[in-house]
């Protein structure tokens, strides 16, 4: 972003650079499984769009998208982070694979009824995790663009810069240990030795007004007990994620939390949200707080009174108070809130649990 103007306004430089950036986080287009062997990625759906067409509105959904100069502004004034509508066409989508593995490797989660088989499991996860490592990719590259770029002639942020460039080095060691743990999902998938994940099945007797596709560290369990001080050393160098998958099926819905390698961490986390009765309210705070890749029907949104959609607004806009404002510890807060002031924002019938 060398050749920006350095005579633009800030609010012009800002839409520059976000457009540049966004080019740079979508340019890889290499099949993650074949490699340049392959025909160019496809854009790929990690909700498929069939599904993501239950909870749509003429073809569109509900979620929270990068903010403007102007939005970024308002959250870091305390004003709201307020959701937009999607086309299901782009929801969900990265350039993960061809074509030919895209079909291969999903159809069986796509085209076959969720039971769910071991394979099925692992196959929830491996998409989860495909899409984390297409997301950072770039990531390196992305922070180098900020601290490498030429800002407006009257805007030099020092401490703002300085906090990306102390980003470069986590971000560098959480894409290493990505790509190591996709690596070992990938030789498993390809040699045929489908490893039993751990995992929790929650059936749902209707169509969820939630979807999503992710993966998240946990840093306080259920409960909103902080986590991290039960991790023993080696843990800490390389904790393993959970994947999160709501969608629909032919019986109504279902959750599927899956991890690989149950640490302490994940053990905390997985043991008081079973303790809990499984939360699915809780759960949700915490998808809308700790994740991404999450899209929800409009009509569900708009029933929510006004107090609820400010706690989800507020969760969402995590990622960016915590940059912002790094005096304050926001994640801790928020898992205070939800301690203390349980709310209901679903109300999904649990047909069964496995």
């Amino acid at each position: 972003m060398k050749n920006i103007p350095g005579n633009l306004p800030l609010k012009a430089y800002d839409a520059i650079a976000s457009k540049k950036l966004k080019q740079l986080r979508t340019s890889y287009k290499t099949c993650l499984i074949g490699g340049d062997g392959c025909a160019k990625a496809i854009r790929s759906h990690s909700v498929p769009v069939a599904v993501l067409n239950h909870i749509a509105i003429e073809g569109h959904v509900y979620t929270f998208t990068e903010p403007t100069h102007e939005e970024m502004q308002s959250i870091y004034s305390g004003g709201p982070y307020l959701p937009k509508h999607l086309s299901i066409n782009h929801a969900s989508t990265y350039h993960g694979f061809c074509s030919s593995h895209d079909d291969s490797i999903f159809s069986e989660i796509e085209k076959a009824d969720i039971n769910p088989t071991n394979r099925q499991v692992f196959l929830f996860h491996f998409r989860a995790y495909s899409r984390a490592l297409y997301q950072n990719i770039n990531g390196g590259k992305m922070l180098h663009e900020l601290c490498e770029a030429q800002l407006p002639d009257d805007h030099n942020p020092i401490d703002a810069l300085a906090k990306i460039a102390s980003m470069l080095q986590p971000q560098e060691d959480t894409f290493s240990n990505l790509t190591t743990n996709f690596e070992g999902l990938k030789l498993s998938m390809e040699s045929g030795t489908i490893p039993k994940l751990g995992h929790i099945f929650i059936r749902l007797d209707c169509i969820p007004d939630v979807m999503c596709c992710t993966l998240f560290v946990p840093t306080y369990d259920i409960e909103g007990r902080f986590l991290l001080p039960l991790a023993k050393e080696d843990e800490l160098a390389s904790m393993r994620p959970i994947s999160i998958t709501i969608s629909k099926d032919s019986v109504g819905g279902f959750i599927l939390l899956a991890w690989k390698d149950e640490d302490t961490i994940v053990s905390a986390f997985i043991r008081t949200f079973i303790s809990s009765g499984y939360d699915l309210n809780r759960l949700i705070a915490v998808i809308f707080g700790e994740t991404e890749n999450y899209f929800f029907n409009e009509n569900w949104w708009k029933k929510l009174d006004d107090e609820r959609r400010s706690m989800l607004m507020y969760f969402a806009s995590m990622q960016f108070l915590n940059l912002a404002d790094d005096k304050r510890d926001h994640l801790k807060l928020m898992h205070s809130i939800l301690h203390k002031h349980r709310r209901t924002y679903i109300n999904w019938p649990i047909l069964s649990v496995d």
